[in-house]
């Protein structure tokens, strides 16, 4: 369903509340000052995890990445008659899939939302308490208590 302005109908809607991207300098700053890794280090071993998840996925591996989750290689292809007909020009893409470890879904549960109207520009937001629960005990994410976590 779309959600837009409609003539004379204010609506609203639920946005994740985002306090900005985190850099991968940002990244590794912070696991430098979690343990004794110094800045350096702790790059060298956030490239080296990124280039090896990289290599074992670009030759065909799913790599479980822990309690993170599972990452590995994506085809789509059109679907022909025959065998023959299988070639590089009837793929259509080639990606990477990344499926989340339900601890990390869980924890995406409990983050802050925010109200926000759709058919005004004007600030008529206010933030929801952690795990986006209102007054009413409503989560906002439906029955089972999740949002669109495909993976």
């Amino acid at each position: 369903m779309k959600v837009g302005p409609k003539k004379d109908v204010e609506l609203y809607g639920l946005k994740w509340v985002n306090y900005g991207n985190l850099s991968s300098s940002a990244l590794i700053h912070e696991i430098e000052q979690l343990g004794t890794l110094s800045d350096s280090d702790a790059e060298l071993i956030v490239r080296t995890f990124v280039n090896v998840i990289t290599n074992y996925v670009a030759n065909g591996h799913n790599v479980d990445l822990g309690v993170m989750g599972t990452i590995k290689p994506k085809i789509t292809a059109k679907s022909v008659d025959t065998e023959a007909q299988c070639k590089a020009s009837t793929i259509e893409g080639i990606g990477i899939l990344y499926r989340s470890r339900q601890e990390l879904i869980d924890d995406a549960k409990k983050m802050s939302m925010r109200v926000i109207s759709t058919s005004s520009s004007k600030s008529g937001s206010a933030d929801l308490p952690e795990g986006g629960d209102d007054d009413s005990g409503n989560t906002g994410g439906g029955t089972s208590g999740g949002g669109g976590f495909s993976g």
